[in-house]
């Protein structure tokens, strides 16, 4: 599920490459109920994290191995409801694109997580031989490598 729109990033957002996450900084240091609903398995949570992307015509996603047992994405869910029991059962990685004429293009989505955790994320961008990295506190306060 996409959108278009042109606003500039808040100091709440997390930018990583051309990827911004919006307002997701303020729950480096709220407890899960506050910034999640509960996942089937109530080990983990559910994150709303929409995303914009902006100035490139593809961008993937991608959670690194060592990190799929605490974060899944869940990008491609389009009937509103959780489907997601567990990060394993989310997405490890999702590609998205712009629309034509539409920069920066909005995605609904978020994760499903394990709460209480700093959670590194790979940005590949077309045409560009290396990965970005960024990281997401879901509750863990700061991080090493995160937005403050």
């Amino acid at each position: 599920m996409h959108s278009s729109s042109t606003t500039a990033s808040l100091p709440a957002d997390i930018v990583v490459g051309p990827v911004r996450w919006l307002h997701l900084t303020r729950i480096a240091t709220e407890k899960a109920e506050t910034y999640g609903d509960p996942a089937a398995d109530p080990r983990f949570v559910i994150v709303k994290a929409p995303l914009s992307i902006r100035g490139t015509r593809s961008v993937t996603l991608s959670v690194p191995p060592e990190e799929r047992d605490t974060v899944g994405l869940d990008y491609r869910r389009t009937d509103g409801y959780p489907t997601r029991r567990t990060p394993r059962d989310g997405d490890g990685a999702e590609t998205f694109q712009t629309r034509c004429g539409h920069d920066p293009t909005y995605y609904a989505g978020g994760f499903v997580v394990t709460p209480g955790r700093c959670v590194k994320i790979d940005v590949l961008v077309a045409d560009r031989p290396t990965a970005l990295h960024g990281v997401v506190s879901f509750g863990a306060g700061a991080c090493r490598g995160a937005p403050s």
